[in-house]
């Protein structure tokens, strides 16, 4: 595995997280 595979991952989670939370304030 390597690092920027990994660092890559984290920053998509992030991204789905404040879309997330975007969306419920949108709501």
């Amino acid at each position: 595995m390597s690092s920027k595979y990994v660092c890559q991952s984290n920053v998509v989670k992030q991204m789905a997280n404040v879309v997330k939370q975007m969306t419920y304030h949108r709501i």
